[in-house]
């Protein structure tokens, strides 16, 4: 099985405030979207990216999969692929949007992981302009590989907002639950824009009354951060990241069916303060039960 490039049409003559929209259904099964954004002909850096660029959305059938800005792609990529110093190879002018999680490296994983487009209306990606510094040329590359399937399992990542005022231990039970078409993979909890400092996390899934489980008990970040070394992750300044898949096994899962609560209780360090608005980034299996 091999996988190929499309390149798709450039955007240009883009004004501040603007969404472009992509059409990435180009037939195959795709595993991902290389944005590849210059000014003036000159490959734009990640700094002058991200001042530009904003939100950056994958959809299937009008159906948000990945939600992101240009800055938390590159966090997400850097967490997947900075362990093995690849990020000092990424050339600039690049925004990377992967359909798989890199780590599942068997042909079968990414088969089953890549977005098939049998019976998928539109495949589209929407990429906010925030600002015109420098942006004025976007060229997308579709990567894809041949063969005709349903859109199956597939990687999403869910983008949630949140907003503590205090520190020590804060509380999320609002996350998404009991879908038996979804799984999750990983939390990457934002520090927020103050930034805030995370010294400890606990996860608690709740399957009924008295029925817990402690998947982090209270786990200190530099525990946490060691472990994910250990594994091949890259931890991110900007997040502490409870990862499920750590045995990168396509089942190797939270499955969300049977589950009434998660309980994700971060414990934010009080000499740095409180965070303020920030975000978590849900990494997801769906389409475990519809294929879609």
């Amino acid at each position: 099985m091999y996988s190929g490039l499309k390149k798709l049409d450039s955007e240009s003559g883009m004004a501040a405030g603007d969404t472009l929209t992509i059409d990435m259904k180009k037939g195959g099964v795709v595993q991902g979207l290389w944005l590849y954004c210059t000014a003036a002909g000159v490959a734009m850096t990640k700094a002058q990216i991200i001042a530009d660029v904003g939100l950056i959305k994958i959809l299937v059938d009008e159906e948000e999969k990945v939600v992101l800005t240009a800055k938390e792609l590159f966090d997400i990529y850097d967490y997947w692929f900075d362990y093995y110093g690849v990020a000092t190879y990424v050339p600039a002018g690049v925004i990377p949007i992967p359909l798989f999680r890199p780590m599942w490296y068997s042909a079968e994983a990414r088969q089953l992981m890549g977005y098939g487009t049998l019976g998928v209306s539109s495949m589209t990606c929407e990429v906010a302009i925030d600002a015109i510094a420098l942006i004025d040329k976007i060229e997308p590359f579709v990567e894809t590989t041949p063969g005709q399937m349903e859109l199956g399992q597939h990687l999403c990542i869910r983008r949630t907002s949140h907003n503590f005022a205090g520190t020590l231990d804060q509380e999320i039970s609002t996350l998404p639950k009991g879908h038996a078409d979804i799984a999750t993979i990983a939390y990457h909890v934002g520090l927020g824009a103050t930034p805030g400092q995370i010294d400890f996390l606990t996860y608690v899934a709740s399957y009924g009354p008295g029925v817990d489980r402690e998947v982090f008990p209270k786990l200190p970040r530099d525990v946490n951060d060691h472990r994910l070394h250990r594994y091949h992750r890259a931890a991110q300044a900007d997040f502490y990241t409870a990862d499920f898949s750590i045995l990168d096994a396509i089942d190797s899962n939270i499955a969300n069916g049977p589950i009434v609560m998660h309980t994700l209780t971060p414990n934010w360090n009080v000499g740095v303060g409180a965070p303020g608005a920030f975000q978590i980034l849900c990494e997801e299996i769906r389409g475990i039960v519809t294929q879609k």
